[in-house]
Formats: C-alpha cells, sequence, structure tokens
C-alpha cells in the first residue's frame, strides 16, 4: 500500500511576519500594515480609508488560510493564551492591590463583561425623557407611550 505523503504548506515570510504581529496586537489589519504588506496602489493613488480596506481584507483573508490560523494557535498555545489563562490573569489583576487603579478597573470591567454581568443591568429598564414641546415618551420594555400636553397660553 503506498503512503500518501503530506507536506506543510510554506508560509512566506511576509505570512510569518503577519503572525508574529498579529500575536503580539490582536488586531489583524495592525499585523497587515506591521508585517510590511503593499497598502496602496502602484501608482501610490489609494486613500487611507482604502488602504485601511485593503488592509483589513488582507488579515480576512489571512486568517481564513488554515497554514495561518494553526500556526498562530500553536504559539497562542505556546505562550498558553487560552480563554481559561487569560481569564486567571485578568482576575489575578483585579485582585492585585499593588496594581495600577486603572488597570484594576479595566480587568473588572472585562470580567463584568464575560459574564454579561451589564447587559443584565441595561436591559428593558423603564425609560422616561421629557421634551421641552411637552411631548412625553415612556419606554417600559417594548411598549411606547408617548403624551402630548398641550401648552398653556396665558
Amino acid at each position: 500500500m503506498a503512503k500518501l505523503l503530506t507536506t506543510k504548506p510554506k508560509l512566506t515570510i511576509k505570512q510569518q511576519r503577519f503572525i508574529n504581529e498579529y500575536i503580539k496586537s490582536g488586531n489583524g489589519a495592525d499585523a497587515v500594515r506591521r508585517a510590511g504588506y503593499t497598502l496602496t496602489s502602484k501608482n501610490g493613488s489609494k486613500t487611507h480609508i482604502q488602504a485601511l480596506e485593503t488592509a483589513s481584507s488582507i488579515a480576512t483573508e489571512n486568517l481564513r488560510n488554515p497554514a495561518i490560523s494553526n500556526a498562530i494557535s500553536k504559539e497562542l498555545l505556546k505562550l498558553k493564551l487560552t480563554p481559561e489563562n487569560i481569564l486567571n490573569r485578568i482576575d489575578r489583576i483585579a485582585d492585585d492591590s499593588e496594581a495600577k487603579h486603572s488597570d484594576r478597573l479595566k480587568a473588572l470591567e472585562l470580567l463584568g463583561k464575560h459574564t454579561s454581568l451589564f447587559s443584565e443591568l441595561t436591559e428593558n429598564k423603564p425609560t422616561t425623557i421629557v421634551l421641552n414641546l411637552g411631548v412625553q415618551v415612556n419606554n417600559k420594555g417594548d411598549e411606547k407611550v408617548i403624551q402630548i400636553e398641550p401648552e398653556e397660553v396665558e
């Protein structure tokens, strides 16, 4: 029986740089720029926004490439950047009395978002808005009540 030989796809130098930059920043478009991809047209006529869009599309394409996504996953595992480890690090920062106050607040905010703490506080909260025009809007969940009060004429 013949053996099927599988070869690992070779990554280009730019792709390898993209992987390293993506691991540092977690931002695909930023990693594309730092890895040295060309973001302007040959005559340099692309606008800043077009260059950003190009960087984003290259990043999306790279992250969909199985060889690149596997390489990123392997590097993250080497660095022990699993979801559990990240949450443990954030938790340690939140509890660290030696850490800067702003770092502790950010860590608590991230933990709150992770546990969906903040969405429970803001969903379906009745809101009343009073406008100077004598119009009152009451928002109670899915029901909106609009009351128009006549102006008083003296």
